[in-house]
């Protein structure tokens, strides 16, 4: 069976708006139609393009979510399967990201980039908390734009979107399948 890569729902990600919601407000405006944009990275060099959001739901009810306290003091709450780009071993997984995984950073100070050099956050720690229903934002799902599949959080690091790897099958809240 597929499990799809989630964030809980309070989640915040910026959006090219000037707005910054969380993940349940994205998915509520993505079910009244209206179009938003976000933050993605090319994970090859880290060049940050906009990404139009072609999907944003709920993934899981009340699943295993892990947290990674990152370098910069911020945290992310995911599933333990959420892969994240990093430079030296490209997407890996939340629970597999270690000190030495480099994940590709997002900011919007300009004072912080730098030409030609990709800034980066690593994990300095890995917890497991409470079951917490979850979901994600799928960018870019048609290939209009580009094909990267990420989106920046505001906790200053880029993730990847779960829909585009594998088949997602929705089921229902009790977990009845189609």
């Amino acid at each position: 069976s597929y499990n799809p890569q989630c964030l809980t729902l309070d989640t915040r990600i910026p959006l090219l708006d000037g707005r910054t919601l969380s993940l349940s407000q994205m998915i509520t405006e993505h079910e009244e139609g209206k179009q938003n944009w976000v933050y993605s990275c090319n994970p090859q060099n880290g060049n940050v393009v906009p990404g139009i959001v072609s999907w944003a739901g709920v993934t899981r009810k009340n699943t295993k979510v892990i947290e990674l306290i990152l370098d910069n003091g911020q945290s992310v709450k995911c599933t333990p399967d959420h892969k994240f780009p990093t430079t030296n071993r490209g997407f890996v997984e939340a629970a597999q990201l270690t000190t030495t995984d480099r994940i590709i950073a997002h900011s919007t100070d300009v004072s912080e980039q730098t030409d030609n050099v990709i800034n980066t956050h690593f994990v300095l720690s890995i917890g497991v908390i409470e079951s917490q229903d979850t979901g994600c934002i799928t960018v870019d799902g048609d290939h209009v734009y580009h094909d990267h599949h990420t989106f920046a959080l505001e906790s200053g690091v880029f993730t990847r979107n779960s829909m585009q790897e594998d088949f997602f099958f929705p089921v229902t809240a009790n977990g009845r399948g189609s």
